[in-house]
């Protein structure tokens, strides 16, 4: 493992308040393998609140005035069919100020230089992993969605990547060794 790789693991270890042995670190290849070892290990209840699906749900309802001529806003819209480069930044004001307080003040435009989401799908994803990560108070149970999206925000904070996916890789995705 390198350094990326340990430092990583360390900090889903705080992030958790659990242990990761090495050998257990070795066998984690992707970002549901993260997820997968700490339901395993954490009180998990059940729950059918989904913070993605009603993020994308908040979001899609945001964006309807902005959608004009397009009828239908599924994940794979295209910003670019909502607003241009010019006006996302007022329109993302306007999303924003109808969705939840917690979500970026600025979400970028995707560029050749510069990484952001070019889908409502992405958009949702980069809000749901933009939030600030929350303390779970100590022995109380987790939903898997906390699970994952704390996984997803341990990436973002470590690697600088919001776009992770379940069955991303961390070496062949990522870049890690």
């Amino acid at each position: 493992m390198g350094l990326d790789t340990v430092e990583l693991v360390m900090a889903f270890e705080e992030a958790f308040g659990l242990e990761i042995p090495n050998a257990a670190a070795g066998r984690i290849r992707t970002v549901r393998d993260v997820v997968d070892y700490v339901a395993a290990r954490k009180p998990i209840v059940r729950t059918a609140a989904c913070s993605t699906r009603r993020t994308f749900y908040m979001l899609r309802r945001a964006l309807r005035p902005a959608a004009g001529r397009v009828s239908r806003i599924p994940p794979d819209t295209r910003l670019g069919a909502l607003a241009d480069r010019e006006s996302w930044p007022e329109l993302w004001e306007r999303v924003r100020g109808e969705g939840d307080g917690a979500w970026p003040a600025r979400v970028p435009w995707k560029r050749w230089w510069r990484d952001g989401p070019e889908t409502v799908g992405e958009l949702t994803l980069y809000v749901v992993v933009s939030q600030p990560r929350t303390r779970h108070p100590h022995g109380e149970p987790w939903t898997r969605d906390e699970v994952t999206r704390t996984v997803r925000r341990v990436v973002y904070d470590e690697l600088g990547i919001w776009k992770a996916y379940l069955d991303d890789s961390f070496v062949e995705d990522f870049g890690l060794d």
